[in-house]
Order: structure tokens, then C-alpha cells, then sequence
């Protein structure tokens, strides 16, 4: 596996990664514009010719945000996730950031898993945050 920064053209690839993914998908447009945004900072996770896994955020001032994480389904618990959010929080600090956050489903075990030995911890629930109603849990994580 491969890790790489995505870049503005990488924008189709994530999209059709994000209708794998998630009920609620960017599309092409808003990737696109994440990506171009002088705050935005992706990675993507690359086996040959195919796309495992990306990462998208944000890094402003000192703070990195996890806006979006995902790796196909036959790529979990590979270390597909692992890997993106290693090699982007790392990036982050290099950057400066001394600070990292991101939102999870309350039902996400598994990420919630890879976040927390990550060292992020949870710093509130936000109840009906998500469109089915399901609650959030905002977490946050120190970056020494």
C-alpha cells in the first residue's frame, strides 16, 4: 500500500469512494473544492491501480479536523485507516498543529477503536447530530 497527497484531480476517485461509503456522499464538486481550499489536505491509500482508502481535512492556525476518513469495505481492518490517519496526523504536526479533531458516529465501534488508540478521547456527544437521528461523538486529540 501506498499513501500519497490527493490533489484537485484526485477529486472523481474520492467521490466514487465516498458512494461506497457513506449514505450521505460528497460529490466531486465539494471534494474538489476541499482540496483546493488553502486550509484543505487529503491522502489517499493506493494499491496499484486501486484506490483503498482517502482521508480529507482541514489544518487551520494549529488544528487539524478529520473531515472525512474511509477505506472500500473489502479494504477494512486491513490498515487502511490506520495508515491515512498516521501519516495525516503526522503531516499536521510537521505543520504545526498541535491539536486534532474529528466527529464519529455513536455507533462506530470501530472507529471509535482507531481513534482512541490514536489518543483521541471524547469531548461531547451531540444527540440527533446526523440526519437518521443518530448521535455524534465529537473527540479530540493531543499532537506533541
Amino acid at each position: 500500500m501506498e499513501l500519497r497527497r490527493a490533489t484537485p484531480a484526485d477529486a472523481p476517485v474520492v467521490a466514487t469512494l465516498e458512494a461506497a461509503c457513506f449514505a450521505e456522499p460528497w460529490s466531486a464538486a465539494s471534494v474538489r473544492a476541499e482540496l483546493m481550499a488553502p486550509v484543505g489536505r487529503g491522502w489517499l491509500a493506493e494499491s496499484g491501480d486501486i484506490t483503498l482508502g482517502y482521508l480529507l481535512g482541514t489544518l487551520v492556525v494549529d488544528e487539524f479536523t478529520v473531515a472525512r476518513i474511509a477505506s472500500l469495505p473489502q479494504y477494512r481492518r486491513c490498515g487502511v485507516g490506520r495508515a491515512l490517519l498516521q501519516r495525516a496526523l503526522s503531516a499536521a504536526r510537521d505543520e504545526g498543529a498541535t491539536a486534532a479533531f474529528l466527529e464519529v458516529r455513536a455507533s462506530n465501534a470501530a472507529a471509535i477503536g482507531l481513534y482512541a488508540a490514536h489518543g483521541f478521547t471524547v469531548s461531547r456527544r451531540r444527540k440527533g447530530y446526523y440526519a437518521d437521528g443518530e448521535d455524534a461523538l465529537d473527540m479530540r486529540g493531543d499532537l506533541p
